[in-house]
């Protein structure tokens, strides 16, 4: 496997298909659009310093608000949210996990001027 950076600041953001709704039409379990309503639960296998983690959420219908002009829709800006909050849960947990450098070896040189 060769590695690529990516990114610099300690995030990465990206875009799962798995979970979010990709049809242009609310969901059918959507009865009432006015309502919040929850579509499904998402589980997603991943790996974080090389351990084995399950990112998981729900994905909400919700009801654009009468004052918003446009913009993401509710379930969109859910999506995100939700998304955030596994991105920072996977953040937290690389940040624990991040092992301390490894000594710096001594020269021979310097081992043997030491006694």
């Amino acid at each position: 496997m060769k590695w690529e950076k990516v990114a610099s600041n300690g995030s990465y953001k990206w875009f799962d298909h798995r979970i979010h709704w990709m049809e242009k039409n609310p969901p059918p379990i959507v009865k009432d659009r006015s309502k919040r309503t929850k579509i499904f639960d998402w589980r997603v296998p991943a790996k974080v310093a090389a351990t084995p983690v399950t990112l998981a959420g729900t994905l909400s219908w919700v009801p654009v608000s009468s004052s918003s002009s446009g913009g993401l829709s509710g379930g969109a800006i859910a999506a995100i949210v939700a998304g955030a909050l596994v991105l920072l849960a996977a953040v937290v947990l690389l940040l624990r996990r991040r092992r301390r450098p490894a000594a710096t070896p001594r020269s021979e040189k310097a081992a043997e001027e030491a006694w």
